[in-house]
């Protein structure tokens, strides 16, 4: 017969039943929710590695930034001006739009005489490797291609059937780092001046040679981008004395250097085929570098 104490003690011990259900059941429900947020925790940890990961494999890890383009710091632009550092040449539209923005002309639309074969738009060239991508066209200050065209205009008057050819005009601050970087790889790194230093960078250096009436590059002795002392007018008598130069050679640069001068620009004396636009000094005084 269930006596009352022994009905207060099965009462007790039903309540000590529940209790530890109720118990267990939120430990249950704390554990999973633990789970869940280290596995959320977890998840996006992972999903941030692979964006890191995504952005070290799109940039090259020697980048050259430049700097933000009229104060712009959104993304896409930021990715527009990282372009230039990637392991492949600058594109024809950024280094257009570059110069451009600069206020640098399309020479040919100065003078449609002058021809341009962009040597660094080819593999032609010391690096062997193209490094403007598709751009064909030459681009320098506006000043610095009436100056060419004057130079042109006056080949033609001494002799009809020359035109002047360029062969490199001007060189953004980016490609010229990427010009350095590759002759630094093949040890050759003496040939290039550092970004900034070329007055190529400021669109006021040129390099040229003249074609004839067939468009074949008459001689000169050397090749353009041979740098040996057959390159040199500095050594020129010499060499025509040592016989490795043949009158003919330095009549067809003078031909050359009349033209050039008579439209205002220098001689540089250690390369035939480069000429700028007034000395160092005044350049960086007057323009500004093309990044």
């Amino acid at each position: 017969m269930l006596t009352f104490r022994n009905a207060l003690i099965l009462f007790f011990i039903f309540i000590l039943m529940v209790l530890n259900a109720f118990v267990c059941f939120n430990s249950e429900k704390l554990s999973g929710e633990a789970q869940t947020v280290q596995s959320d925790q977890e998840g996006s940890a992972l999903e941030g590695e692979k964006q890191e990961q995504v952005i070290n494999e799109g940039v090259a890890s020697d980048d050259w930034t430049p700097e933000p383009v009229n104060g712009s710091s959104n993304l896409e632009s930021k990715d527009e001006q990282n372009e230039p550092v990637r392991d492949v040449p600058l594109s024809e539209r950024m280094m257009e739009d570059r110069m451009k923005e600069a206020g640098l002309v399309d020479v040919q639309t100065i003078n449609k005489a002058i021809k341009v074969d962009l040597k660094y738009a080819s593999e032609d060239n010391f690096l062997g490797k193209n490094m403007y991508g598709g751009l064909k066209k030459a681009y320098l200050r506006k000043d610095v291609a009436l100056m060419l065209s004057k130079a042109s205009n006056h080949l033609r008057e001494l002799h009809p059937r020359y035109s002047i050819m360029v062969y490199d005009a001007c060189r953004p601050v980016a490609v010229q780092k990427q010009l350095r970087d590759r002759a630094t790889e093949l040890g050759k790194s003496r040939y290039v001046a550092s970004p900034g230093k070329s007055l190529h960078n400021y669109g006021a250096a040129v390099d040229v040679t003249i074609l004839d009436e067939l468009g074949v590059a008459i001689d000169m002795g050397s090749g353009f981008d041979f740098f040996g002392r057959e390159s040199e007018p500095r050594h020129e008598k010499a060499l025509v004395d040592e016989g490795v130069l043949k009158q003919e050679h330095i009549d067809n640069r003078d031909l050359l250097r009349r033209a050039m001068k008579h439209g205002g620009f220098r001689v540089m004396m250690t390369e035939w085929w480069h000429f700028n636009a007034g000395t160092r000094e005044h350049i960086l005084q007057k323009y500004d570098l093309i990044q």
